[in-house]
């Protein structure tokens, strides 16, 4: 990978990419990473619910919505993100979904 150098920093490097606000990094990459991996500990808190049959599939669906993809897409409006970003969030979006409906 080619890394412009700006002065002494390289770009990707600033130390304003890794500033919150509201909850969010300012970094679209680095926030979608990091939303990826909240996703996916929310997903795993939820894992009782996932393998349990007694609960219906449209049930499970709701709960996924509430509690992990909002979770992923928080505040998604304000990124600016490069496609390969994205498709990391459509990966774990598609693998949580496989998951709840036990397609390995």
């Amino acid at each position: 990978k080619h890394q412009v150098r700006v002065g002494n920093i390289y770009r990707g490097d600033e130390e304003w990419r890794s500033n919150k606000i509201l909850g969010s990094l300012v970094c679209s990459v680095k926030d979608i990473k990091n939303r990826i991996f909240l996703g996916n500990v929310a997903f795993s808190k939820f894992e009782k619910v996932w393998m349990k049959s007694k609960i219906s599939l449209h049930m499970k669906i709701k709960i996924y919505e509430a509690q992990v993809v909002s979770i992923l897409l928080y505040n998604c409006n304000s990124w600016a993100a490069p496609q390969a970003s994205l498709n990391e969030l459509d990966i774990a979006h598609r693998k949580h979904l496989r998951s709840i409906l036990n397609i390995r």
